[in-house]
């Protein structure tokens, strides 16, 4: 294979045999003789011309290419071919096309380079009578010559980025790149930044881009007084013969830090007039003054800043912590007041036993007055749920007024609470409030006592047992665990109760024989830890359910009386009449005769009534 000479070409064009057909073979032949002959198979050789194709070439279109031969057509009839991407196969299918009858190469349009940089196409040689290849096929590496057709791409069109006032611009603060779509590695895809405008243009900073990297700096310091934004526009161009170019938008919000130092608006002393006790809103205080303390007080405030100080000298960011902090002396003069009485402790705790006599001493709560005269302070209560309580309105003294009762609603965790009034004679008159807090000791003042003195059961549930609990309103040690004992110890109850303990405070009752239905009586003892103890019934009802759960309602007991009853009720109602008629006769006779009866003592007559009466007459 052998290619002519000419002038430098526009595009690399490779090309080459398929199946290795440009290297020597030698095969080993005898003459009639006999005698070794060597022959020498003789090269085949395709001959091109330079192929141009360049990128968005204008045309006009179809425009020669280059050209093709093949040596073979010396001896044959060749038929040239073409096929292969750019011909009959994607991409840019169509693009080539080849003259068959002498080998121009033809291309039909312009092609982009950035879509497709590279054509691998084929030629073939064939007899144009029979058809049949006379040559290996050709095949072309066509690269698309570059032109500067891209300009640089930002990666974004806008950045935002916020920026502290204390930021130290010598390191870079953001970097933009730039992309160009153009041949890697060549003029036309190198991209080189720089700034095109500062908005605004400040004297004490200026920003700059490293033309390399696309970094950007600034020199100087910023200012959020002179100015809380900047805008940067950042170009970027290539190095193609004609320079393209593109610019992006770098939108700077400065955040303001602390350069300017604190200063009090109206002058460094300041006078306030304030009353004792009062508030105001202008003067912000951890607790009321007091005029008794000190009349004039003397504040010096200092103002510091959260943020540490910064300045900026000669462009260059500083740091200062050891500056002086600005200071006012503020004069406060307190006025005086009237205080009220101050009760110390403010909770007073008395401790008695209840159901102590009446009048006794629970002890002295007493207020003094804070004011530098003090005034005369008399005592009151002023809240006592139960009333229970009275005070010496002179000397404070606290006594009771009632008996004492741990038990009462009044009392919370046998604890009583009760409010005391401390009234000054100043002008005008001041109250203080003072707490008393008095603890009731326990006493054993109640007996236990049944939770459930009425119970039932139903006649088809006889063997299962009651259970009975018991409370008592004393505490520990006057209350449980309780005992339970029946309070008739008679044979016929014995045989017909029995109680078992279940619990500190519940026992069981067990039913020893079976009882026709009616009402039952049980009389109990029970003992709290003391052994103290009352006597309690137990009411049981022994019925039938019809609903195997609940007892039947009882009917209404009713009344006959029969001829011989009402006979007798007639004849009383005429004997109570005639002894009615008989009185008036001796009154009006005992006035006549005006005489004095004499004035004994009557007679009293006990009549005890012994007998149980039924449920129903009949």
């Amino acid at each position: 294979l052998s290619v002519k000479k000419c002038a430098p070409p526009v595009v690399r064009v490779h090309a080459q045999e398929q199946q290795g057909g440009v290297q020597e073979r030698t095969k080993r032949h005898v003459d009639s003789a006999g005698s070794p002959v060597l022959l020498r198979r003789s090269k085949r050789r395709w001959v091109l011309t330079t192929i141009v194709l360049e990128e968005n070439d204008p045309g006009p279109f179809p425009k020669k290419a280059g050209d093709l031969f093949n040596d073979r057509a010396e001896n044959y009839s060749i038929k040239y071919l073409i096929s292969g991407p750019g011909v009959d196969e994607a991409p840019e299918k169509g693009l080539f096309y080849i003259d068959d009858l002498n080998g121009e190469v033809f291309v039909k349009r312009a092609i982009d380079r950035e879509k497709t940089p590279l054509f691998v196409v084929r030629f073939d040689a064939t007899d144009r009578l029979t058809g049949q290849v006379l040559d290996k096929s050709l095949i072309f590496n066509v690269e698309v010559r570059d032109k500067n057709d891209n300009a640089p791409r930002f990666s974004q069109t806008v950045y935002n980025l916020s920026l502290k006032e204390t930021t130290n611009l010598d390191s870079p603060i953001l970097h933009v790149t730039a992309t160009d779509d153009d041949r890697e590695d060549s003029p036309n895809s190198a991209v080189s930044y720089y700034l095109i405008r500062q908005i605004p243009d400040l004297p004490n900073v200026k920003f700059t881009v490293d033309p390399k990297n696309g970094l950007i700096r600034g020199e100087g310091c910023l200012n959020y007084e002179a100015s809380n934004f900047i805008r940067l526009i950042v170009g970027a161009k290539d190095n193609g013969p004609v320079s393209l170019s593109n610019s992006t938008t770098v939108n700077i919000r400065i955040q303001d830090g602390n350069n300017n130092m604190p200063v009090f608006t109206s002058g460094d002393k300041y006078e306030f007039t304030v009353g004792e006790g009062e508030l105001k809103h202008e003067l912000l205080r951890l607790k009321p003054l007091d005029f008794e303390g000190t009349p004039t007080k003397t504040v010096i405030i200092t103002v510091e800043n959260e943020e540490p100080y910064f300045s900026c000298e000669n462009k260059k960011l500083r740091m200062d912590k050891a500056v002086a902090s600005p200071n006012v002396t503020v004069l406060i003069t307190v006025l005086d007041s009237n205080d009220a009485p101050v009760f110390t402790p403010n909770v007073k705790v008395f401790r008695e036993k209840e159901n102590v006599v009446v009048g006794t001493v629970l002890g002295t709560f007493t207020a003094t007055d804070p004011d530098r005269v003090p005034n005369n302070i008399r005592y009151k209560i002023a809240q006592d749920p139960a009333g229970w309580m009275t005070v010496d309105e002179n000397t404070g003294v606290v006594s009771t007024t009632q008996v004492l009762d741990r038990e009462s609603p009044f009392v919370n965790g046998s604890t009583y609470t009760a409010l005391i009034y401390a009234i000054d004679d100043g002008e005008p008159p001041a109250t203080g409030t003072g707490t008393i807090s008095l603890y009731i000791s326990d006493v054993n003042d109640n007996t236990p006592e049944l939770t459930t003195p009425y119970m039932y059961r139903c006649d088809h549930q006889l063997d299962v047992p009651f259970t009975i609990e018991a409370t008592d309103k004393d505490i520990d040690p006057f209350a449980g665990p309780f005992k339970f004992d029946l309070a008739d110890h008679s044979k016929s109850m014995a045989q017909m109760w029995q109680v078992e303990k279940v619990s500190d405070n519940t026992a069981k009752i067990v039913m020893l024989k079976s009882l026709a239905k009616g009402n039952y009586t049980i009389p109990f003892d029970i003992y709290d830890r003391q052994g103290t103890s009352k006597t309690q019934n137990l009411n049981i009802r022994v019925c039938s359910c019809p609903d195997q759960i609940n007892c039947e309602k009882m009917a209404p007991a009713s009344y006959q009386l029969g001829g011989g009853a009402i006979g007798a009720i007639f004849v009383a109602l005429l004997l109570f009449l005639l002894a009615l008629c008989l009185l008036m006769c001796f009154l009006c006779g005992s006035a006549k005769k005006k005489h004095m009866v004499p004035n004994d003592e009557g007679n009293q007559t006990l009549i005890k009534y012994n007998e149980e009466g039924g449920s129903a007459l009949t």
